[in-house]
């Protein structure tokens, strides 16, 4: 919990890299403590996808999307399932935005 707060702390200082740092270490916490199919480790997959959105790091968000939503769907998760679905299609969208503009 204190590495998810320290993580969180970093996101609302917009020291985005240094959250990704902190909800990585999580992960592997997680993954250790809960199993890797575990709501947690889907949630903190979910915030380093959401991190690296806002660092550009499409490919790298689009990874840990992914693997969040792998998780949710086994878990029957359908509320986070969502949100991350949304946040997929934002990223699709925004990669057709900038093959539109060029």
């Amino acid at each position: 919990k204190i590495k998810r707060n320290l993580g969180l702390l970093y996101l609302k200082s917009n020291k985005y890299k240094e959250a990704v740092d902190e909800f990585s270490a999580l992960e592997n916490l997680e993954t250790e403590i809960f199993g890797i199919d575990s709501l947690q480790v889907g949630r903190t997959y979910k915030m380093i996808g959401v991190l690296n959105m806002i660092l550009k790091e499409d490919e790298v968000a689009k990874d840990y999307l992914l693997k969040a939503n792998s998780i949710f769907y086994k878990r029957k998760n359908y509320k986070l399932m969502k949100d991350v679905q949304e946040k997929l299609l934002n990223l699709n969208q925004d990669k057709r935005s900038e093959v539109d503009v060029n």
